[in-house]
């Protein structure tokens, strides 16, 4: 009888843990959706995956991720988060972006939904961001403060705590980037 215990806890114990992995990798049998495979991004015919590092040096770059269209102006690094078809995340480093698409970006501590076209402008250096809903809806989402919503409005505000919040006019036109939102624009349009 003793071992009849034994036998039937450990039976127990296996299909508890079979169940559990089986559950965290996502696996039909458990309920889960199957394998899912990551986004991967591509500029040209280089392809990026999911954590790596995409940098434009003396020439802006497009990035396709996850059904987004990225383009990113001179000097600008953006860290590939996440590629899963509903969790798809970027990181903007540093620079310029114009994002096209439904994705997640984090800069620091915020992190902006995206539904639309929007701007990203971040200065590492300030501490802060700029973003511009040009088309669409964006929400930014802020530790322990209601999100914003953006819809064609723009803002700058700073990436740590003490967040504070200023409304602009974005005017692409006489923005010291005015070629590279040109260029953009045309490639959207």
């Amino acid at each position: 009888m003793r071992y009849l215990n034994t036998i039937l806890i450990t039976i127990v114990i296996i299909l508890s843990t079979g169940l559990l992995v089986g559950n965290r990798f996502g696996f039909k049998w458990t309920g889960g959706d199957g394998y899912k495979k990551h986004a991967s991004g591509f500029v040209g015919t280089e392809e990026y995956k999911r954590g790596e590092t995409v940098s434009s040096s003396d020439d802006s770059s497009i990035l396709e991720f996850c059904d987004a269209m990225i383009w990113m102006d001179i000097n600008t690094e953006i860290q590939l988060v996440d590629g899963l078809s509903n969790a798809c995340e970027i990181n903007i480093i540093q620079g310029r972006v114009v994002i096209t698409g439904d994705i997640t970006v984090s800069t620091r501590e915020v992190k902006t939904d995206i539904n639309g076209t929007t701007s990203f402008v971040h200065y590492s250096w300030l501490d802060e961001i700029e973003v511009a809903s040009l088309n669409g809806e964006s929400i930014i989402n802020v530790p322990d403060q209601k999100p914003v919503t953006l819809n064609k409005q723009a803002v700058k505000m700073t990436t740590l705590p003490n967040y504070s919040f200023e409304y602009f006019d974005f005017i692409s036109e006489t923005s010291s980037a005015a070629d590279f939102y040109s260029k953009v624009f045309s490639e959207i349009d």
